[in-house]
């Protein structure tokens, strides 16, 4: 079986996911609307940094 994240290689990739993910757990569990700015932003930054080398 493949691992599906075999793409992130950087450590800072891998750092920026936990941080998205514990972004996205407290959004999940308190939700707020700053929060969930905050957590569109982490994804478009994390798109938009990473995401060319993808394909």
């Amino acid at each position: 079986m493949s691992n599906p994240f075999k793409h992130i290689k950087a450590i800072e990739q891998k750092i920026l996911l936990c941080v998205i993910a514990l972004e996205l757990l407290k959004t999940l569990v308190f939700p707020n609307p700053i929060d969930v700015l905050i957590l569109i932003g982490l994804i478009i930054i994390f798109f938009c940094w990473y995401g060319h080398g993808w394909y």
